[in-house]
């Protein structure tokens, strides 16, 4: 993994998280590990660890994480603003997280965990006949199987990633759903491109009436190819497949879908999580 890289992954990673409030050091470690297991999905196993480090050293500035057991940073000391204004205090600026969220943007419990099991559930049962759904946890940490919920400005994400392996090779399908969407692009094409800032060349594709947006030819190792979809109530759908899962075993040999397939695959219904 080279620095510009690092720098991107780093990009996606503060673009998509909240800032979270401060934290006793058993919760901060917590929320650091589920961080973690975010950057891993999104990045790989290399760009995880490079990642992590990275998140390590950024955080104890922050005076939470990397406190010693049982002590806790001071609070902030209120000061005057401009013009005698006053300053709001902690708990009128610390981000509003939702209660089944244990302390930073991820969904641990409720309706939206339970989505982003879902969406899970619903990648593996459109895994090809052929393939197998192997279930296992590298040495990195990196599941073969993930999924997870988060808060978002918009409303709420899930995400969900299955490996799959045929001839030897293993490769992945992953699914993102954006419950409201109105912050990103409206024509399907930038919408395609924007997906985790990868870009592309995105060709339009037809589903039943409908444009999907296509990237064909990913600029991006860590996936092979992606479609996006906006549904008519502002649901935002991206699927992608990948020739390789993770650095730590060999690819496939070709690709699960057809590029046709994977645009009729966004535009179904089981992925808007209804």
């Amino acid at each position: 993994m080279d620095e510009n890289d690092l720098r991107a992954a780093m990009r996606t990673t503060m673009t998509v998280s909240q800032e979270p409030p401060a934290m006793e050091s058993a919760t901060a470690l917590a929320a650091g590990r589920r961080a973690a297991r975010r950057r891993n999905t999104l990045s790989g196993a290399g760009a995880a660890v490079a990642l992590a480090a990275v998140a390590l050293a950024i955080v104890p500035l922050r005076g939470t994480l990397g406190e010693p057991a049982g002590l806790q940073a001071a609070a902030p000391v209120p000061s005057p603003g401009a013009g005698g204004l006053p300053v709001p205090g902690e708990d009128e600026t610390k981000p509003a997280w939702p209660a089944e969220a244990s302390g930073d943007a991820t969904y641990d419990s409720g309706t939206h965990f339970t989505k982003g099991e879902k969406l899970l559930d619903e990648i593996l049962a459109v895994v090809p006949k052929g393939y197998t759904k192997p279930e296992v946890t590298t040495a990195d940490g990196i599941e073969s199987r993930y999924h997870q919920a988060t808060f978002e400005d918009d409303g709420a994400a899930y995400l969900a990633h299955a490996w799959i392996a045929k001839g030897g090779g293993t490769g992945r399908l992953l699914a993102e759903v954006r419950g409201s969407g109105a912050s990103m692009p409206a024509d399907v094409c930038d919408l395609a491109k924007s997906f985790w800032g990868m870009g592309g060349t995105c060709t339009p594709a037809t589903v039943g009436g409908e444009q999907v947006g296509v990237v064909a030819d990913s600029p991006d190792p860590r996936l092979s190819q992606w479609a996006a979809y906006r549904h008519a109530d502002g649901t935002v759908v991206f699927v992608a497949q990948g020739l390789k899962a993770d650095d730590s075993v060999p690819g496939l040999a070709e690709l699960p879908f057809s590029v046709q397939k994977l645009a009729e695959l966004a535009t179904d219904e089981r992925f808007r999580l209804q």
